[in-house]
């Protein structure tokens, strides 16, 4: 939350945006190679509200300094700034879906009801056959993703029809009207799987008591 330098000139090139930026004396240590550039803005959602200080004063740009002992370096590419503020602290793992439907950046991860992880990122494939959805699962919940693992759509309401009656089950207000994506695994047991694994993305529940064990999907991805 310091200022620590100014934005001297905004312009435009066949690549892209270049910003000059002037660093204040003595922060030279926060501009050496691995250290990371992103724009901050005012961000809404049902996990939370922020940049709201972007209202008041505008938008700026974050730097989270490499290691000091690197060189100081004089250009760099900025990054995605949900990637920066969110990344760290998971496991990362790829879900394929032929259609995206409305999951979205932000959108949470279930295990029996607990929030596990969230949506990092979304993308096509190289071929753009399929819909690449980057996820990340704290770590201390990782070792519950295996190779018997099953990722499939959450439903915010689901019912169940029978002889007997009406079973309704009603999700959390969040679930109904984000989504999100549930997970399983057939036998808690089974071997961790590494991450950069990928699932496929199922779109409803496995069959009670035989959750599907899918294989990898052998895709090269697009930047995500």
């Amino acid at each position: 939350g310091v200022s620590i330098g100014i934005v001297k000139s905004v312009e435009l090139d066949d690549k892209g945006i270049i910003a000059t930026i002037e660093m204040d004396k003595g922060h030279d240590r926060y501009v050496v190679e691995g250290s990371k550039f992103w724009l901050v803005e005012p961000q809404v959602s049902l996990n939370g509200v922020t940049g709201l200080s972007t209202l008041r004063d505008g938008t700026f740009i974050v730097v989270a300094p490499g290691d000091p002992s690197n060189k100081i370096a004089k250009k760099f590419t900025a990054s995605s700034p949900r990637s920066e503020t969110v990344d760290e602290g998971y496991s990362h793992y790829t879900l394929t879906t032929p259609q995206l439907g409305a999951m979205s950046v932000g959108d949470p991860i279930y295990f029996r009801g607990l929030p596990i992880g969230q949506i990092l990122s979304v993308a096509l494939n190289d071929e753009a056959a399929l819909a690449l959805i980057r996820i990340g699962i704290f770590h201390k919940y990782s070792p519950l993703v295996n190779a018997t693992t099953a990722f499939w759509r959450k439903q915010g309401i689901q019912a169940n029809l029978g002889l007997f009656g009406a079973d309704i089950k009603m999700g959390s207000l969040e679930s109904m009207l984000k989504g999100g994506i549930e997970m399983a695994s057939a036998d808690p047991k089974a071997p961790k799987a590494k991450a950069g694994t990928i699932f496929a993305l199922l779109d409803k529940a496995p069959e009670p008591g035989r959750p599907k064990k899918d294989k990898a999907v052998e895709s090269r991805t697009s930047s995500m």
